[in-house]
């Protein structure tokens, strides 16, 4: 019984040791009350507007209607229906894309004829001569442009003037004024006139009657302002440096450059290049050219 009663009484002292002990609460801070005579305003709470006094309210309309007398007396009359349709008849007319019914084969046969060499340009890749006349602005270029031939035939035309300057540089009998002129040109910003694109659309453009075979939309309708306000020698000029560009593409550099100085060189020198340019630079791109025609015939 003693066994028993030592054993109970040990277990009962773990039991008690194993529960946590019992903490005394500590005791709560103090709340802050708040007197029952002070009031705060809430954020809903609308603020202080005094009511303006009856003789500053006369004053202000008085000055009111003062001032929207003087502006009804100060502002112009409507324009009347002459005015109107007069100033919509300046405005600009959108126009309608030209040469959409050319087909492929029309605008490669376009390059088989007169002024152009008997061997055709571009062979017989009639797809290749619709691109290079199909200017970004016909039809929103749904069927593609020929950007990237401008680009091709825009940089190989400078390339070749600046070629057969140095060339003429090379001629042994040239005069000291025709080497001072060429040396001149070549380090001035007139370089980049010779070949620009509304110049070659202007003269160039026009000898080889690209606007026949040129799919485009003017900027406005024509008959306006004239050629300029459509934008024709632009354009013109575009579709010329990429038929440059497409001929570099088909046939090589070779083609290209015959090409130049058959059909480009010659009205270059006497549109574009600076004034004063020598009668010896005049006779060797002749002998240029003789020699183009010959070798495209």
């Amino acid at each position: 019984m003693s066994s028993r009663k030592a054993t109970s009484s040990l277990f009962g002292l773990a039991a008690r040791s194993a529960q946590p002990a019992r903490t005394a609460s500590a005791p709560r801070p103090l709340q802050p009350t708040q007197s029952t005579s002070t009031r705060t305003l809430s954020s809903s709470a609308r603020p202080y507007r005094p009511h303006p006094s009856p003789v500053a309210t006369a004053a202000f309309s008085s000055a009111a209607s003062s001032s929207s007398s003087s502006s009804a007396s100060s502002t112009p009359p409507p324009p009347s229906s002459t005015s109107a349709a007069s100033a919509s008849d300046l405005g600009r007319v959108p126009a309608q894309p030209l040469g959409a019914n050319l087909s492929s084969q029309d605008i490669l046969a376009h390059f088989s004829r007169p002024p152009f060499p008997s061997t055709n340009l571009l062979g017989n890749d009639a797809e290749l001569a619709k691109r290079a006349m199909t200017h970004e602005s016909f039809m929103y270029a749904k069927d593609g442009h020929n950007r990237r031939l401008a680009f091709l035939g825009r940089r190989s035309l400078k390339m070749f003037v600046v070629l057969f300057l140095h060339s003429c540089l090379n001629t042994a009998s040239l005069s000291a004024s025709s080497r001072s002129y060429i040396q001149r040109l070549l380090e001035s910003p007139d370089l980049e006139d010779v070949v620009h694109t509304s110049r070659l659309g202007d003269k160039i453009g026009r000898e080889l009657q690209l606007e026949k075979a040129m799919r485009w939309t003017p900027a406005v309708t024509d008959g306006q302002r004239g050629p300029l306000e459509t934008g024709l020698f632009k354009i013109r000029g575009v579709c010329l440096e990429a038929l440059v560009g497409a001929v570099y593409h088909h046939s090589g550099a070779d083609k290209a450059s015959r090409f130049f100085h058959a059909r480009i060189l010659p009205s270059l020198l006497s549109e574009t290049f600076p004034q004063g340019l020598p009668d010896e630079i005049k006779e060797l791109a002749a002998r240029r050219q003789e020699e183009a025609d010959k070798a495209l015939a």
